[in-house]
């Protein structure tokens, strides 16, 4: 009967039934089947007392609030366009300079709006037609949008890496693993820049832009100089303790509404109500997902599943390292299947107790986890990019399958580097 629940409740999942409706029956029912009936009320109590007191939840409001307000402005074309520049003065005429820009923006966007769906819609009109005129190909152009919306995901002050320290349950600190994402993030963003500069080392050269003092550069730039500048300052507070994450995310919010919406007037006040509303959503629906998700890890705690998944693994695999090869495989495909915040809250708690009985670092294990859904966000056949890059540039589907297999396999390159040399990530810890 429980195999039946469960074989139930994934059939319904697939065939659109909402993803909290699924995981609370499922809570549900495998309780009433293992004979704890009496304790259902019980089971959805201890996740809304650990939900309602969690001031870590304050920050996903924040920054996925403040993520919009970005998006919603002209910041992303003032990024796009100052990162061309530099790129343009470092390389000259080289077509490939176009290329690694938009892997650069692309990843320092996506940190900053939490989820590469957003980075592919508010930045795929912009690059785009950059990448095109620019000469490369169309194939390597949407490989190179569709698989970079996702990169950056480590980085300060991404909402997932967030979300991953609020359901570890103090196994380690948020402030632990955006140290530790820091080199990892920039080896996935090395290895398909080199890559775009192979593909690309035949496309013809083209012209380089205008000095800032002909026109609209150098006025981004005045702008882009007070958008940027902040988001050192608060990481560096953030890691030697003089401001929490959720007074971070405070900050952010109000000094982005002033630049934003009374200094630089991009977002109309009318306007607002709209992009709040697109925040609350998300969030609202992040936090649904976190409480039942929480009521079935209760369950799975309480039925000792992590241990006896450990002793199941165990008959199969007893070397650690083997362990991390299969649990990235695992991971690409939950990754491809499921969206990065369901992921981590319905996965990782089942996943970190079975790592910690390996011995595997907490923080080690936070960075691969994380990794692995970024990657599996272009992982075939239904990973969440691929759908979003074929419905914004109206492609089909086996274009951009074949756009992003190179840039899938140079991730993975780099995934096996990360998970195999520890010290990528543990750099920081003494």
């Amino acid at each position: 009967m429980i195999w039946l629940a469960i074989i139930t409740t994934l059939f319904l999942t697939l065939n659109g039934i909402p993803l909290f409706a699924g995981l609370g029956w499922l809570a549900v029912i495998l309780s009433y089947f293992n004979g704890n009936s009496d304790s259902l009320i019980s089971l959805f109590i201890d996740p809304a007392g650990r939900l309602t007191q969690n001031d870590l939840l304050l920050p996903v409001l924040f920054f996925t609030l403040m993520g919009y307000l970005v998006s919603k402005s002209s910041a992303p074309e003032r990024i796009v366009n100052m990162f061309d520049f530099i790129m343009q003065r470092i390389t000259g005429k080289s077509a490939f300079s176009v290329g690694i820009m938009a892997v650069i923006v692309s990843a320092f966007f996506t940190p900053l709006t939490g989820a590469s769906g957003v980075t592919i819609i508010a930045l795929g009109g912009i690059l785009m037609p950059a990448l095109k005129k620019a000469k490369l190909s169309e194939n390597l152009s949407l490989g190179i949008v569709t698989s970079s919306g996702s990169l950056g995901l480590l980085f300060f002050p991404s909402v997932p890496v967030i979300i991953y320290g609020i359901v570890s349950n103090n196994k380690v600190s948020i402030s632990d693993l955006f140290q530790a994402g820091i080199f990892p993030g920039l080896l996935l963003i090395l290895l398909p820049s080199l890559y775009v500069i192979f593909a690309s080392r035949k496309s013809v050269f083209r012209e380089i832009a205008p000095l800032p003092e002909s026109g609209g550069i150098l006025r981004d730039i005045k702008r882009l100089v007070p958008e940027l500048m902040i988001l050192p300052a608060l990481f560096a507070l953030f890691i030697t303790g003089k401001i929490t994450v959720s007074e971070i995310g405070l900050i952010a919010l109000i000094y982005y509404f002033f630049l934003e919406v009374v200094l630089f007037q991009e977002i109309p006040v009318n306007k607002l109500p709209e992009v709040i509303m697109e925040a609350m959503s998300v969030t609202g629906g992040i936090l649904v997902i976190i409480f039942f998700a929480s009521a079935l890890t209760s369950f799975m705690i309480d039925y000792q599943a992590p241990q006896k998944l450990f002793v199941w693994i165990q008959n199969y695999i007893s070397s650690k390292w083997t362990f991390l090869l299969a649990l990235n495989v695992f991971l690409l495909l939950v990754g491809a299947f499921m969206d990065i915040f369901s992921a981590i809250i319905v996965i990782a708690p089942l996943i970190i107790p079975v790592a910690e009985l390996y011995g595997i670092n907490m923080v080690h294990m936070g960075i691969l986890f994380l990794t692995n859904l970024e990657i599996g966000f272009i992982t075939p056949p239904v990973g969440m990019n691929l759908f979003l890059a074929a419905f914004r540039f109206k492609k089909p589907m086996i274009q951009i399958y074949k756009s992003v297999l190179p840039f899938l396999f140079i991730l993975i390159l780099a995934q096996i580097v990360i998970t195999y040399v520890p010290a990528l990530s543990l750099w920081f810890i003494k």
